[in-house]
């Protein structure tokens, strides 16, 4: 990584104040805005502000759990299409769990990335639980199937603009699949608008004070957040711990956790092997919940970004 510019440390927290508030203007444009109760009322969402490469670096509010699936989703974007293949006015949209992160189909993600100069600087993203996305049930959160395809419509991280202008085809599909067009609809453009709010923001951080400042207060977040985390981790008693818990149906789910000053280790492996049933959990997910647990033991505040989790490693099955 090259090495960035002293910036005095007014201005890296004024910026670093400024990504933080972006991601809390998401949110509020997202409560504002959103067809469904479950995101006005019950504030079923996550928003947060991304670096170029997909790490988190502000989270706004919602539910805490949330705030993880978004850089996975970013993550898997990239993956897909190749940073340089990502132009300014792209968005993306996603609700597969091999694609980013989420636990069921309805926690939808949409994600666009920030250009200043013609080079990507950062990503907006935001998930909502849509109201309705097809399959077997109304709400489409049946207990009874036994395969993802009867859950509702799989969206795997595809592009939904291109240019700045929406693929109307795959706005089509989404409402066709949906019991709730009009309110998927309009969620989904809350979810666009809560991204531009964002690159508003973004953009006007690094017209006032230049892009190495920018990402030099970036990097301090970076430092910042696993400075707070490791601190955390040292108060941690330290060893090796088990939990086991009996599900309805019998099985029994295990997680192995070791402390040590340097690390905080979940070993997931040796669980159920995928089952036909609604419950299984895709690495990502596993990953998430294992993140929450951390941060509240190490740093319970609302500080949250990339660094907070670099002494976590969470070992599950490969594949």
């Amino acid at each position: 990584m090259a090495t960035l510019p002293v910036v005095d440390p007014i201005t890296t927290s004024v910026i670093q104040s400024g990504l933080v508030a972006a991601a809390d203007e998401m949110f509020a444009v997202l409560k504002k805005t959103a067809m469904s109760p479950i995101i006005y009322e019950v504030l079923d969402v996550g928003t947060g502000v991304m670096d170029r490469h997909g790490h988190l670096v502000s989270s706004g509010a919602g539910i805490p759990s949330f705030i993880g699936m978004l850089d996975k989703a970013v993550y898997r974007i990239i993956e897909l299409y190749g940073l340089d293949n990502i132009r300014d006015g792209d968005c993306y949209i996603t609700n597969d769990p091999a694609y980013g992160g989420v636990t069921h189909l309805n926690d939808v993600i949409v994600a666009q990335p920030v250009f200043a100069d013609g080079i990507c600087v950062a990503w907006a993203a935001s998930v909502g639980h849509w109201n309705d996305v097809g399959g077997k049930t109304p709400g489409s959160m049946a207990v009874d199937v036994t395969e993802v395809f009867q859950e509702g419509l799989r969206l795997p991280a595809v592009k939904l603009f291109e240019n700045g202008q929406p693929i109307r085809s795959v706005f089509d599909i989404i409402m066709v699949n949906s019991r709730l067009p009009e309110f998927v609809e309009g969620d989904l453009w809350s979810q666009v608008a809560a991204g531009r709010k964002a690159e508003q923001r973004i953009k006007q951080l690094i017209e006032t004070y230049g892009a190495d400042a920018y990402h030099g207060a970036i990097e301090a977040l970076f430092v910042e957040g696993e400075r707070r985390a490791r601190a955390g981790l040292k108060a941690l008693p330290k060893g090796t711990f088990t939990v086991e818990e009996e599900q309805d149906d019998g099985a029994v789910w295990h997680a192995t956790v070791t402390i040590t000053d340097e690390t905080f280790t979940v070993d997931l492996r040796g669980n159920p092997e995928q089952r036909a049933a609604p419950y299984n959990t895709a690495r990502d997910g596993a990953v998430i919940v294992c993140q929450t647990l951390f941060k509240g033991l190490t740093d319970p505040t609302l500080f949250a970004n990339s660094g907070s989790f670099r002494p976590l490693e969470v070992i599950t099955e490969p594949g």
